[in-house]
């Protein structure tokens, strides 16, 4: 099936605590999407992001996340939702979020389910970039912690808008392989990235100005 003409990617920030001996020791800090809207041909595109300060509670994360997902005309596109429901769940109120209850596929919007493999199991987002040479946040969890820790979220933030960006590259490449209008509905959506990305003077873009 051939997504909406909105599509939104979701993107999680997380934190490894490195508690091994925990059952999860990714802990979720905050998010980002990269929206684009088609409407007589043209196309917007937003990004957002919320990224937790240290002390914030996480239902002010859950609550922008129901915000930015509600749009049920949309097509959300996800790495691993699982995985993304896995780590939303941890935090307090996860289970009345409407947001976290359509990447569960529970709602009426459509997903397009991204997850790559190997012989050792599913890849991290990283991972799967590197894999898909798509470029995406390069920040190791050691400078990550440190920051967040200091209250520095600058760096977190650049960190999620680009991998928003990488998620939707991800995306691209998965609605490319459905047979039919999926290989020309991409080429045009890749088209309509890149004129974005030139035209948008944010710092992060120039990861993205050159050949991917």
């Amino acid at each position: 099936m051939l997504p909406t003409p909105h599509i939104i990617t979701f993107v999680l920030m997380t934190l490894d605590t490195g508690h091994r001996s925990d059952a999860d020791s990714e802990v979720v800090i905050g998010a980002a999407t990269l929206a684009m809207r088609i409407e007589r041909g043209k196309a917007s595109f937003s990004l957002s992001t919320y990224v937790l300060r240290p002390e914030e509670p996480a239902e002010n994360l859950l609550a922008w996340i129901d915000h930015q997902l509600a749009d049920e005309q949309a097509t959300l596109a996800l790495y691993r939702p699982e995985r993304v429901v896995q780590l939303l769940e941890l935090l307090p109120g996860a289970d009345m979020s409407p947001g976290v209850r359509s990447i569960k596929g529970r709602g009426v919007q459509p997903l397009i389910r991204m997850k790559i493999a190997d012989h050792r199991g599913f890849l991290s987002f990283r991972d799967a970039c590197a894999f898909s040479r798509i470029a995406c946040a390069s920040t190791d969890n050691i400078q990550r912690h440190a920051a967040w820790g200091r209250n520095d979220i600058d760096q977190i933030v650049a960190d999620a808008e680009i991998d928003a960006i990488a998620g939707w590259r991800m995306a691209l490449n998965a609605i490319g392989r459905q047979n039919g209008l999926g290989a020309e509905l991409a080429t045009i959506m890749r088209r309509h990235l890149a004129e974005w990305l030139f035209d948008t003077d944010h710092p992060y873009t120039r990861f993205f100005q050159r050949p991917n």
